[in-house]
């Protein structure tokens, strides 16, 4: 009954169990850090939040990624629009 589901570590289409649970998990894994990893283009963002005109004139002549997100999805322009600043969101 039980080596009926674990298959013995392999299942009757000869599907090595182990194998594919060890891809798995070093698939998620390299998801989990690259999400996780800090991104140089969040400046934008935080320029925007912090309503630091003059730094967001800055990154924007170093051509930053405009559409760059954080964690949660938010845009520069996302929070330009949530404090209502015109200017910046132009």
């Amino acid at each position: 009954m039980v080596s009926d589901i674990y298959c013995m570590g392999r299942c009757e289409m000869g599907i090595n169990i182990k194998a594919l649970v060890g891809g798995g998990m070093v698939f998620l894994l390299s998801i989990i850090c690259l999400a996780a990893a800090p991104s140089a283009d969040l400046q934008l963002v935080e320029a925007v939040k912090n309503g630091d005109k003059a730094a967001v004139r800055s990154l924007l002549e170093q051509h930053v990624d405009v559409n760059a997100t954080q964690a949660d999805g938010a845009t520069a322009v996302m929070w330009a629009a949530y404090q209502d600043d015109l200017e910046m969101a132009e």
